[in-house]
């Protein structure tokens, strides 16, 4: 058997693809979707609260979200964005993040 010296990076590769395929909706915090290249204060996107992570995220916050900023279905949409190209994802160990075109899609799995 060869072992190349590519093969850590290959692994690692590997293990951020699996990481981001077992990623489920109860698992996400937030997500983020605005244009790619700024901020991601929400200035130019915007983003969403898990509801099942809405006390949390409103206890840490210190105020409650509007409706409209806690919404299931958008954290089910952009994890699927991320889940269709596993590969182009930037995996930290609190984030996963995906550019497509002039936007980013970010899914937090912490506060």
């Amino acid at each position: 058997m060869v072992i190349t010296q590519n093969a850590p990076a290959y692994l690692h590769a590997i293990e951020n693809i699996a990481a981001v395929l077992n990623l489920k909706t109860d698992d996400i915090f937030s997500v983020y979707s605005g244009k790619a290249g700024k901020c991601c204060c929400g200035c130019s996107g915007k983003h969403y609260v898990n509801p099942l992570r809405q006390k949390e995220a409103e206890a840490g916050r210190g105020y409650a979200y509007d409706a409209g900023q806690v919404s299931r279905a958008q954290v089910t949409r952009i994890l699927g964005l991320l889940q269709a190209d596993p590969g182009g994802c930037e995996v930290e160990s609190n984030y996963v993040a995906l550019t497509i075109g002039g936007r980013i899609y970010i899914a937090y799995t912490s506060r």
